[in-house]
């Protein structure tokens, strides 16, 4: 594991965003809009990517980034479309030809260390969901059982295994050893070639691979770091542990004939050339995707939480003061890096392998932060925007009721700046009955339906105050969650806006619910 700086990460959002210099919002978490989906046709994206194209060659023309020391590939990506967003690939001249390919390209293989992690909790996931995170690990490793039951009563010199859960170990909470003492002996085996301490060890610790019974008779004798679930502590053997207990309970081996491996013998007896088209994304269901998406714990590091196992960074928008979370992992060994970084809000992902002993791996993802955050902000609002602000109004001759959308690049979703209901102003009533100066936002639920053909999709409207001075509270504070459906007329929240949208994903309609009336776009 390198773990990649978090300054960087966070330029990715900061740089290029303008700081509100009055009222901001205080938005929920999560989806600010519906997930864009067409960020390659946005011409923000298009000029973005040819500026940061441009950039990565002068960079790599001018020294500023060692060209001869590296090679790398880059990918920025939507599950939205087919085609990337950006691509870029660098070969560098002094590559040796003899080992590997001397051209890189979206074929080519790198050491991915610890992104691996990702795949184990993926499977995880595919073959069995997450029912089995709160189940402790003895249920699903044998060796583990029996050294809880022969060391019960000693916490101190041995990990109380049967209290470690799969979940535990998937978000590094077991409170176990980074690394099995072998591993870290096989990396200069001359260093322990005439040690006294020798053998204590596996026969495995010089010259070859560990069987499994041999990795378990070395790290059972590791003492715990913590006791389980007391903090995160980075391990890469918890995810050996997982692999076994993955084996166990799908009742499959991982596979030792390279047929049958993640890089098979030919792309035609693996299925690796066959394309599952809208299947690839639903291989977990949405429900368990949703909740693997999620920190399980926090770290000393205020905007930095962990989940399984993903490496999350919080970051708020200066712009907006919303808050967004980097879902990212990364591995490394000897000359080789790995980035890989989804940002749910907008639905994309960012990759950055590198193999090579140059710095291109954290320039090149500066160079991102800089250029392509900013225009994919203001593509994902653009792209809202078009959507859903505009003036809807009654159709009955008789009511005069009307609501203005719109959007703001200082403030957080969308913006009900008009509301008249029947001759009576909405926000002079919301201003009696909640804050005097209000600023009522409406948020994406992501709950929609079909019907006729057309589109139903759920917001829920916040209400801000204006006015700075109401606040009362000595601590800074974004608590609107807590009153999201807190007022009802009958069995309706208050809160409660639906769209109607066209075939082409336009807002045809909006109906505040708690007034069973619908308002047509003009």
């Amino acid at each position: 594991m390198k773990l990649f700086r978090p300054q960087t990460l966070v330029a990715f959002f900061l740089t290029g965003l303008h700081y509100a210099l009055s009222f901001q919002s205080c938005p929920l978490l999560g989806v600010e809009f519906p997930t864009p989906t067409n960020l390659s046709r946005s011409s923000i994206v298009q000029n973005a990517a040819s500026t940061l194209l441009a950039t990565i060659n002068n960079a790599t023309n001018t020294g500023v980034i060692n060209s001869n020391a590296s090679s790398f590939s880059v990918e920025i990506y939507t599950s939205q479309e087919t085609t990337s967003l950006f691509t870029f690939h660098h070969s560098s001249p002094g590559s040796n030809s003899s080992i590997g390919v001397k051209t890189v390209d979206s074929n080519s293989i790198y050491r991915l260390r610890s992104i691996s992690k990702l795949f184990t909790i993926y499977l995880l996931l595919i073959e069995s969901g997450d029912i089995h995170f709160h189940e402790p690990i003895t249920n699903f490793v044998p060796e583990l059982l029996a050294a809880s039951q022969a060391t019960s009563d000693d916490d101190l010199d041995y990990v109380d295994w049967s209290s470690v859960t799969v979940g535990n170990f998937a978000s590094h909470m077991a409170g176990i050893g980074r690394d099995s003492s072998l591993q870290i002996l096989t990396s200069r085996p001359s260093d322990f070639q005439r040690s006294t301490f020798l053998s204590q060890f596996p026969l495995c610790v010089l010259g070859r691979n560990c069987t499994r019974s041999e990795f378990f008779s070395g790290y059972l004798q590791r003492h715990p770091v913590f006791s389980p679930a007391t903090t995160p502590v980075y391990s890469n053997s918890a995810f050996q542990i997982l692999g076994y207990a993955l084996e166990n309970i799908t009742r499959k081996s991982y596979p030792k004939d390279s047929s049958r491996g993640v890089i098979p013998g030919t792309p035609e007896s693996s299925g690796w050339s066959v394309d599952i088209g809208d299947e690839g994304p639903y291989l977990l269901n949405l429900p368990q995707m949703r909740r693997w998406m999620k920190p399980l714990t926090h770290t000393a590091d205020l905007p930095f939480s962990v989940g399984a196992p993903w490496e999350i960074y919080r970051i708020q928008l200066p712009s907006t003061s919303r808050v967004i979370d980097l879902y990212t992992k990364n591995g490394g060994i000897g000359v080789y890096s790995s980035e890989i970084v989804l940002v749910p809000e907008w639905d994309i992902g960012i990759s950055i392998l590198e193999a090579g002993s140059g710095s291109a791996f954290g320039l090149v993802f500066q160079m991102i932060a800089e250029i392509m955050g900013p225009a994919l902000e203001t593509a994902a609002r653009q792209e809202a925007d078009a959507a859903y602000s505009g003036h809807y109004f009654s159709s009955g001759p008789k009511l005069n009721s009307s609501i203005t959308i719109t959007t703001d690049d200082s403030l957080s979703g969308l913006g009900v700046t008009s509301w008249i209901r029947n001759g009576t102003d909405m926000l002079n009533t919301v201003a009696l009955l909640l804050v005097p100066n209000p600023s009522i936002r409406l948020y994406s639920t992501g709950l929609k339906k079909l019907s006729d053909g057309s589109s139903l999709v759920s917001w829920r409207a916040v209400v801000d105050d204006m006015d700075q001075s109401n606040a009362t509270s000595v601590f800074p504070s974004c608590t609107n969650w807590g009153s999201v459906d807190g007022l009802m007329y009958g069995t309706i929240a208050v809160d409660d806006f639906v769209f109607t949208l066209g075939c082409d994903g336009v807002a045809k309609s909006i109906e505040p619910r708690v007034l069973r009336s619908t308002l047509n776009r003009v």
